[in-house]
């Protein structure tokens, strides 16, 4: 395969050109990447898991380990109670 002068110097321009065109894509892409990274820091900042709600401690009370029913009086305890 023979190349002409001419032929050559296009094709070592070409490859100069694509040099630095990848060059100047990855220095766009850092500052991409740094954007990103700055955004998902702020969004995690900012964003508040759906999951369980903490509750605060129930006091328990004696009479009523089960609860108490609308009248105030105690509330049996759930389930079936087996015979025996």
């Amino acid at each position: 395969m023979a190349l002409d002068l001419t032929q050559l110097q296009t094709l070592l321009n070409k490859a100069e050109q694509n040099e630095a065109l990848i060059g100047d894509l990855q220095k766009q892409f850092k500052k991409v990447r740094a954007v990103f990274d700055e955004m998902e820091k702020l969004l995690e900042d900012n964003y508040v898991s759906k999951g369980r709600k903490a509750r605060a401690a129930a006091e328990t009370d004696a009479e009523a380990p089960y609860g108490r029913k609308k009248d105030g009086t105690p509330k049996q305890r759930p389930g079936r109670v087996k015979a025996e």
